[in-house]
């Protein structure tokens, strides 16, 4: 398998500067005249002043080179629209100070022309307190003069190289920050929301006012939210290449060893059988799994997985089942027009009273209804979890304890992949993960749509009961989506977490099956 390199982000991938990519680099002597942007889009970096051109320095980090300022020494780009109007920016690098202070002094700055508004400071903030000596993220909208900063508890790390993330989500006026994989800032304020107004010409600087001999070996930025699962890989990437890798928390991913990127011939034949911990797996586009009674009709649903958790055809009392065929991007599914059916399995045990759950579904949108079913369970005591349509344009992820439920924008009549991870260890009121996700869903292998619902307060189901197209409530099944289309269901359940390679799999495997989506 190949070594993962940040080429393979999933998103967003705006500015990339790798001091250990010679190519890159055109020296003046010993000093750097440009350095050019690896990500393509061409914000290169440069510096025509002699007496201000940064050093290149061999053999620094790991064996590696790097960049280092004389503390005058500056690289620009005057025309850059990166950041230019996006709700988050998110910053990446390897780099080493030399001293534990330094007041208002910064390793990468984003810049208003005119007004100096300061956009994006990662690195070491502006000035926190006590005297400049904490890392973190800084910045102020174009658009305002007012100054705002977000120092992490972290102490200004010297003499040696650290990794840092800086996140500033304009949108949300929050901050976040990690330093060497360890998050030490969470949803700080920020700044004012919103961060739109300026037009001022935009300079993006390289070393802006770190002090003399600060070095920075490379430099990642990314226009969007950077996911868990996108951030690890970046910081595996990052501390094995630089020689970091002793710095990662004992229980980060890629400790151990650098994010690889599979073989596409390796894993061509994975199914959902491949997932520890597989529940249950019912898939229509095969006849092979329907369960016809003795008149010939469809009256159920067998599960792939073999654990005997077949689906039996309900009807609601007030109306006749419609049940109807149908495709999904050419692959046979079905379908309601009335909303007067749905797929549910009787009582169980408490076999999905586990740690962690997996659901994954390809199905359409309906036209028509509000709050109809696609995907949920129940007990004794009511709803467990449950994947919903508040409006036929919404998708709905929710689980029994939370306040609020992430939402997705799909849009009536669309064919859609979502996968959920369920984090469900709680004690009492207060969540066993740490840092801990709660609900983590993918919408289309979407990164924009990676978020967290509320915290589980409760999570203990008995007598459970599952459904497909319905909420299994008993004597009748309530809320069947209208003119909606379903084509396949997997459920996982295990007491070990659910990686983003279960995820991506999965997505990958139901993604070709049914269409190309």
């Amino acid at each position: 398998m190949a070594l993962w390199t940040p080429a393979q982000l999933e998103m967003g991938l705006a500015l990339w500067l790798d001091a250990d990519d010679a190519s890159t680099i055109t020296l003046n002597g010993t000093d750097v005249a440009a350095w050019a942007d690896k990500s393509g889009n061409g914000y290169d970096v440069s510096q025509g002043t002699a007496a201000n051109q940064p050093a290149y320095v061999t053999n620094a980090l790991n064996g590696k080179p790097v960049i280092r300022t004389d503390g005058g020494d500056q690289m620009e780009n005057t025309t850059s629209s990166l950041f230019r109007n996006v709700g988050v920016a998110t910053w990446v690098a390897v780099a080493k100070y030399p001293v534990a202070t330094g007041g208002d002094s910064a390793m990468l700055m984003f810049c208003s022309t005119g007004v100096d508004a300061l956009r994006a400071r990662f690195g070491l903030t502006a000035n926190p307190s006590p005297g400049g000596a904490f890392m973190g993220v800084a910045g102020r909208r174009l658009d305002t003069d007012s100054f705002q900063t977000a120092a992490s508890s972290t102490p200004r790390i010297v003499n040696t190289g650290f990794l840092e993330v800086g996140q500033a989500n304009y949108a949300n006026a929050k901050a976040n920050h990690w330093t060497n994989g360890t998050q030490d800032l969470t949803g700080a304020t920020f700044q004012t929301a919103g961060n739109t107004s300026d037009t001022n010409p935009l300079t993006l600087n390289v070393f802006g006012s770190a002090p003399t001999g600060t070095e920075i070996a490379e430099v990642i930025a990314i226009e969007g939210p950077l996911p868990d699962y996108e951030r690890e890989k970046l910081e595996g990437y990052l501390a094995h290449k630089w020689g970091l890798a002793a710095n990662l928390p004992s229980g980060h991913p890629y400790k151990s060893a650098a994010p690889t990127v599979d073989d596409p011939a390796a894993v061509s034949n994975w199914t959902p059988a491949n997932i520890t911990g597989l529940w249950s797996w019912h898939d229509w586009s095969t006849d092979d799994y329907r369960i016809n009674d003795n008149k010939g009709s469809v009256s159920g649903w067998q599960d792939r997985s073999a654990n005997s958790h077949d689906l039996t055809l309900q009807t609601i009392s007030l109306g006749v089942a419609d049940m109807v065929a149908t495709t999904i991007n050419g692959v046979q599914a079905y379908g309601s027009t009335n909303g007067q059916q749905g797929w549910t399995v009787a009582k169980l045990t408490t076999e999905l009273d586990t740690d962690f759950l997996l659901v994954g579904m390809v199905a359409k949108m309906p036209t028509a209804g509000t709050n109809d079913f696609f995907v949920s369970t129940r007990d004794d005591a009511g709803i467990a979890w449950q994947i919903f349509n508040p409006n036929s344009s919404l998708l709905t992820v929710g689980i029994a304890g939370t306040g609020t439920f992430p939402s997705y924008t799909i849009g009536t009549g669309n064919a859609f992949i979502l996968v959920v991870r369920y984090d469900l260890r709680v004690s009492g009121t207060t969540p066993l993960a740490t840092p801990g996700f709660m609900v983590k869903s993918r919408l289309n292998g979407d990164l924009t749509d990676d978020r967290d619902a509320n915290t589980i307060t409760s999570y203990a189901p008995s007598n459970v009961r599952f459904g497909i197209g319905c909420q299994p409530a008993a004597p009748n099944i309530v809320s069947c989506p209208v003119n909606a289309a379903f084509g396949e269901v997997v459920i996982a359940s295990r007491n070990t977490e659910f990686t983003v390679a279960d995820v991506q799999r999965l997505e990958g495997y139901l993604a070709w099956k049914w269409g190309g989506l």
